[in-house]
């Protein structure tokens, strides 16, 4: 409910932002709780699912099907209004210790309820024109529900009671009404007395104000603003809008002091005063004192007379670009408090720093994901604003080839406002491939070409200039310093940079240059962090440069050296905070050929892409780096260990022979002079071997790597060894030496010489297929449930699809022996959803399986069609990709596919092969004649032949009737092997 309630009010928005917001208490379990939400919604949606719009980085809705009532509340008749009040907003809706979750309920309920209460009032007074005084009070009083103390209501409730004749009713309500009021504010407002002649309707309401026109629509900035308005409804006094220069700062206090106009909320009065020009801060008095027309000729003190002239009122006053002026804090204080009903709204680039202050960030608009499309893309603020300023200056569409360089263009700037109008103002004179790459650049140079644009916002440059002179010396050359950092830093490292100290980074922090996160990091917002790289010079820039890449390099080697080679949940955590960081520090390595400090981060760098499920993005990365060592003698070991964990990337993106054949490279290059090297390179190549069904070899190398792990004397390696070997014991029939392997390993892991993670995630998944060809089918479920919690409780998503594709095929096998406790249907759905994510990590081995547990799955529910193709599709697509294991697994099933497609000949073919003298093992004989005795009277309904034809003889022979018979189904029913 939560995450549809999100989604349907806010639009498009990233995962990441999905799973932060609605899973704050625990960020690990954040982006696999959002992804069985989302799997729950989409079932409970039925055949409405596909209003679902599933990104890669973003979820949104389809807002054209939907009617929400909230896009209701503007134009709702009364009796539409009535009915829409059905309580407060997801009334009895808790998320536990999630304080994003409560900041968004409380806005988008003070949002709602402020919508709900403007058209009330505004239906009431209609009804009081209109002489219908019963519907007039009906409205008030649900205005009254909303807001008890709405002065507005009240006036309208004691007129629509005395236009029907209630006086007494009337009365009653005055009195209590103005008693809770005094009792809130200490004063009493100016109602209607309930008798007496009808006094005239009010038909405004909003309060009077000093504000100026908005000469073009606001876009944006919902978030903000209904943060503001909470704060004043609230009772906050001093409220700062905080953020860097050209951010939208003064535009947002604008749009919000007209929010309040057009919404009142009690507020009385409202005025907003400009700051740019005042020439201090003892001159500040006086400017508000004019701007109100109060006079301080012979006042000693101008506090008590503003107090005097604000009076009990409730009255906002909004000061824009106070940043100059904070030396007046006092005086601001001084005034709150001699008036009560005195709410001040700031803008600032700098902190008050003061016990009073209400915070609220202004940070860019958003800007839409890589994979937005369509109205996903149109409707994110950043593009909504760049569109709008463009068509001021003429005529722009957004294309399937203008949205790419629009969202290019608002990355550039960051999101800033001032940035996207400014780059908006020039597509009338540059084509917009031109212009992006002008901000590409340097989006600071580039000068507004339109003439009433202030000074300090004549360029991006410009507006950020004014807070750099504003800091002192070492603020200024620590900030320059930590321009060296992509995608934000910690403290440590901003210490070991930077030079940085606590009171210098508050003074950074309170000035809008840097923004601490809730994660105790610190960011940029990127115009800024490219604005203080420009004062870095050349000697010194290199100096940093040399120290961050130093920093992330030894950080690197102590998590590898820690672990002992495990893949541990420290480095998937440093990779995803630190990933741009650590690229530009590999790059500085690269570019001053530091071989020995580049192979020793290998190891940990090469397993951060498996953690994390991106195998496709590993082996770009890796194929950069061996092409730029080239054939130099210099960086033979760099390259080794590069190839090794190349090697180890191949295999896991499915490509086999490529795996096997680099393992083999490497082996021979490297003899036996490194032994460490050398046990990582007979491990990976151990495995290929495996996942080739090279058995032979794959137990000789895996025996050679456990020798050599024992003498090493390294448990982390020595399990990794035991693991691989005793999965290929199995393979091979030796059940008693493959379950000797798999306790010792675990017997490691258990004894805490090996910590939880990547390594023992893949031991349970192992020792799952040994117990599954064991037939001990809730033992082999029980382990990879074990390895799936640690998934989840440690954030490894990496080798989450193999887990399932295991956990599918043994809750397979676990349905056709009748003990299976989900249904084919819901089983379908895990594999499905588990597809899907195997599928997008580029992992083929879990895919080929699931593809075939799914089919095997279609069959048993009658889709003969369906689930023939996908079976046979998935053998294809093993058999091309070389999963001979998975290959070997998902025969038994293939000889009734046929059989049920109609091609008698071949399925009794296959099956000869597999009950014969073939080389799958005697678990995979045994299923293969179970499933055969239950397609016993197959032959008679179908009227195939089952006349043999001949033994295939060899894998390559199977693997060439299976693709026969599924190029002989018709284009329309195969099921491809991509999906």
């Amino acid at each position: 409910m939560a995450l549809l309630a999100v989604l349907a009010l806010e639009g498009p928005m990233p995962r990441e932002t999905l799973a932060a917001l609605l899973w704050e208490r625990d960020h690990q379990h954040a982006r696999l709780s959002l992804r069985n939400a989302l799997s729950t919604l989409c079932r409970t949606l039925g055949d409405h699912a596909a209003l679902v719009h599933t990104g890669r980085h973003e979820l949104g809705l389809n807002r054209e099907a939907l009617v929400l009532d909230a896009d209701l509340l503007d134009s709702a008749d009364p009796a539409t209004l009535l009915a829409l009040w059905r309580g407060p907003f997801l009334s009895g809706l808790v998320i536990r210790d999630s304080a994003a979750w409560d900041d968004w309920h409380s806005r988008w309920d003070l949002q709602l309820s402020q919508r709900y209460l403007s058209q009330a009032l505004t239906l009431a007074r209609a009804a009081l024109e209109a002489s219908r005084p019963d519907e007039a009070a009906h409205l008030a009083e649900r205005a009254l529900a909303l807001d008890p103390l709405s002065v507005q209501a009240a006036h309208l409730l004691i007129d629509a009671r005395r236009q029907a004749g209630q006086t007494s009713a009337a009365r009653l309500f005055r009195s209590d009404f103005l008693k809770r009021y005094a009792a809130e504010y200490g004063s009493a407002p100016d109602l209607p007395p309930p008798e007496g002649p009808r006094p005239q309707v009010p038909v405004a309401g909003p309060p009077a104000h000093h504000l100026p026109r908005e000469l073009t629509p606001f876009i944006g900035r919902a978030g903000e603003r209904a943060r503001v308005h909470d704060l004043v409804h609230r009772g906050a006094r001093l409220i700062t809008l905080h953020g860097p220069g050209g951010i939208g700062k003064t535009r947002l206090a604008q749009r919000v002091a007209w929010d309040l106009a057009e919404q009142p909320r009690g507020i009385e009065r409202l005025l907003l005063l400009p700051f740019e020009t005042c020439a201090g801060p003892a001159e500040v008095p006086a400017r508000l004192a004019g701007a109100l027309n109060v006079p301080l000729h012979g006042e000693p003190d101008p506090v008590r007379a503003l107090a005097r002239h604000f009076g009990p009122a409730r009255v906002l006053v909004a000061l824009d670009n106070l940043d100059e002026l904070l030396e007046a804090t006092p005086f601001l204080l001084r005034l709150l408090d001699a008036s009560p009903g005195l709410t001040l709204l700031v803008t600032s680039r700098e902190r008050l720093r003061v016990r009073e202050e209400h915070l609220v960030t202004v940070a860019g608009l958003p800007v839409p994901g890589p994979d937005a499309a369509g109205e996903m893309f149109d409707r994110t603020d950043a593009v909504q604003l760049f569109v709008a300023q463009a068509r001021q200056v003429g005529p722009f569409h957004l294309t399937a080839q203008t949205r790419p360089l629009v969202r290019r263009i608002c990355l550039a700037v960051g999101g800033s406002p001032l940035g996207v109008e400014l780059a908006a103002a020039w597509t009338g004179v540059l084509p917009l491939e031109e212009l992006v790459g002008q901000l590409e650049r340097g989006a600071l140079h580039l000068d507004f070409p339109l003439k009433d644009v202030p000074d300090r916002h004549r360029s991006l440059g410009h507006a950020l200039d004014a807070s750099w002179q504003r800091l002192s010396p070492q603020e200024q050359q620590v900030l320059a310093r930590l321009s060296v950092f992509r995608g934000g830093f910690t403290w440590d490292a901003a210490r070991e940079v930077a030079s940085a100290t606590p009171a210098v980074l508050a003074e950074l922090t309170a000035k809008a240059l840097i923004t601490l996160l809730p994660e105790h990091r610190f960011r940029f917002h990127p115009l800024v962090r490219n604005f203080a790289a420009e004062q870095l010079g050349e000697e010194e820039t290199a100096q940093v440069a040399a120290r961050h890449a130093a920093h992330f390099r030894a950080t690197l080697d102590g998590l590898n050296r820690r672990a002992a080679g495990a893949i541990s949940p420290e480095l998937v955590a440093l990779f995803r905070n630190e990933e741009a960081n650590v690229m530009a520090a590999l790059r500085w390595l690269l570019a001053r050929r530091a071989y020995p400090d580049l192979a020793r981060i290998a190891e940990p760098l090469l397993w951060a892409y498996p953690l994390m499920g991106r195998f496709r993005d590993g082996l770009a990365f890796c194929e950069a780096v061996l092409a730029q060592f080239g054939d130099r003698e210099e960086a033979r070991e760099a390259r080794l260990s590069y190839l090794i964990g190349y090697a180890w990337l191949t295999l896991f993106a499915g490509d086999v022979p490529r795996a096997v054949e680099l393992g083999r490279e490497v082996l021979n290059d490297l003899g036996q002079e490194d032994s460490l090297l050398r046990l990582r390179a007979l491990d990976g190549y151990g495995q290929a071997c495996g996942r080739a069904f090279e058995l032979a070899e794959a137990r000789g190398t895996l025996l050679e790597a456990q020798h050599l792990a024992r003498r090493l004397g390294d448990p982390t390696r020595l399990m990794r060894s035991l693991n691989n070997l005793g999965l290929i014991l199995a393979l091979q029939g030796a059940a008693e030496d493959a379950r000797r392997c798999h306790g010792e390993a675990y017997a490691l892991y258990r004894s805490g010489q090996v910590p939880p993670g990547m390594d023992v995630i893949w031991l349970l998944s192992n020792i799952a297929v040994e117990r599954m060809m064991a037939d001990d089918l809730p033992g082999a479920c029980r382990m990879v449930q074990e390895g799936l919690d640690m998934t989840a409780a440690l954030g490894l998503r990496g080798q989450e699809p193999i887990l399932r594709a295991v956990l599918g095929l043994a809750q397979l096998e676990l349905l056709v022996r009748g003990e299976g406790r989900a249904s084919p249907g819901e089983l379908e759905e895990q594999v499905e959803s588990a597809l899907d994510r195997a599928v997008a990590s580029g992992e083929t081995f879990a895919r080929a399986l699931l593809m075939g547990v799914r089919g095997a799955l279609a069959l048993r529910q009658e889709a003969v069609v369906d689930g023939g193709s996908g079976l046979l599709g998935a053998l294809t697509f093993a058999w091309e990709t070389q999963n001979l294991l998975v290959f070997h697994w998902l025969l038994p099933y293939a000889p009734v596919a046929m059989l049920r497609l109609g091609d008698g000949g071949s399925a009794a073919r296959l099956h000869t092969f597999l009950t014969g003298d073939s080389p799958l093992g005697t678990w995979n004989r045994r299923r293969a004649e179970r499933e055969w005795a239950g397609a016993s009277g197959l032959q008679e309904a179908d009227g195939c032949s089952l006349e043999a034809g001949g033994n295939p003889g060899s894998l390559a022979e199977v693997a060439r009737l299976v693709r026969q018979v599924l190029e002989a189904l018709p284009v329309s029913r195969v099921t491809p092997a991509s999906s």
